[in-house]
């Protein structure tokens, strides 16, 4: 039990589907299992289990996280049996029962023919189920998120956090972590990043307060995160490197992020340059319409953010709106020395915002 950060509580169990497996379906037994001996398993995991059970139950769980092969195992049978509920990597407790009670009662070699199964786990994914059945039994769960992730993957973090190149990795959240990782691993222009990213939220904070948008801190995030790559395509080619940032982003095991909000984040860097993101764009088509808006707005302030720094030069320090009527908006632009590079850029841009936002927009360096 824990946060991103730390645990609050850690026990670790003289229990698994082998040492289970051992006790009470020997190889020798390659039958199916009857219901009083699935109890008898269930049983030795409860007496196991039940005194961390009243302490984790104290800390009232949000969530929990089921890792390991046999855990995955489960889920994609429980998956391929019943299409219609829940998919990985989510496994809900009645989809698990259902799985289970059809699992018991095959044999050893009627169970390597299930849907789904890894064959060299069928004489031991019985007590491997019950296990994870009653655990979320005793605590009283409704569903687990399954992962591959696990200890190795944990140490690797460690390990990585005690290095020169990521000081601050230890102190990062998974997400941010993640994101770090990927655009250091693809070499980005950490600099530039840095400064479009800054710009970007100043817009986005700005833009908020003259209720330009009515997005929060969800749509801040990932429009933080998506600013911070946007340009992690020029790892493969300068050339339609937007296209490149999104195959990259989109196709990356971002940690702490589900499959939509990645899709969400590659989709904002994809247009961060050249073509404008449309209503109807094919790509953006999967999500809903207040999603499909939020690409739109985010999309354009980093299309204005990278303007701002096209020199590559942090040459403007500061930027955000200051006024806002029916028909036109204000941008205050604070720079440092000549920007002429910037204001060309900048002034590029003024279609695709009067678009989105359908006002005129007005430009003050300072």
């Amino acid at each position: 039990m824990g946060n991103e950060r730390e645990y609050q509580f850690l026990e670790s169990f003289k229990l698994g589907s082998i040492r289970l497996s051992n006790l009470y379906t020997p190889k020798t037994e390659t039958g199916s299992i009857t219901p009083e001996r699935y109890k008898k398993i269930q049983q030795h995991v409860k007496n196991s289990i039940i005194r961390s059970v009243k302490k984790i139950h104290k800390l009232s769980p949000a969530c929990a996280i089921a890792s390991s092969g046999t855990a995955m195992n489960l889920a994609e049978i429980a998956h391929k049996l019943h299409p219609n509920g829940s998919a990985d990597p989510v496994l809900t407790h009645r989809d698990l029962k259902k799985a289970i009670g059809i699992i018991c009662a095959l044999s050893v070699e009627q169970r390597r023919k299930i849907p789904g199964i890894n064959p060299e786990r069928a004489d031991i994914i019985v007590p491997g189920a019950a296990i994870l059945d009653t655990f979320m039994q005793e605590l009283s769960l409704d569903s687990v998120t399954v992962t591959g992730r696990g200890l190795q993957d944990g140490l690797l973090v460690d390990y990585l956090s005690r290095m020169d190149e990521f000081p601050l990795l230890g102190e990062l959240s998974p997400r941010q972590r993640s994101v770090l990782q990927l655009g250091r691993s693809c070499g980005i222009n950490e600099v530039h990043a840095r400064t479009v990213t800054a710009l970007v939220l100043d817009m986005f904070d700005s833009a908020r307060e003259q209720n330009l948008h009515t997005f929060g801190d969800a749509e801040r995030e990932f429009l933080e995160y998506a600013t911070f790559l946007h340009d992690i395509g020029s790892f493969i080619s300068y050339n339609n490197h937007q296209a490149h940032s999104y195959y990259i982003i989109k196709n990356s095991e971002l940690l702490g992020f589900d499959q939509k909000e990645v899709n969400f984040m590659a989709n904002l860097a994809r247009f961060h340059r050249k073509k404008s993101l449309r209503k109807k764009d094919p790509e953006i088509l999967v999500f809903d319409p207040h999603e499909r808006e939020a690409l739109r707005m985010l999309a354009t302030f980093i299309r204005l953010g990278e303007s701002l720094d096209r020199s590559h030069a942090a040459l403007i320090q500061h930027v955000r709106f200051t006024g806002s009527d029916a028909d036109e908006v204000r941008l205050e632009i604070v720079a440092r020395g000549d920007c002429q590079l910037e204001i060309w850029g900048i002034e590029s841009e003024r279609k695709a915002f009067e678009k989105v936002f359908g006002k005129k927009i007005v430009f003050e360096i300072l």
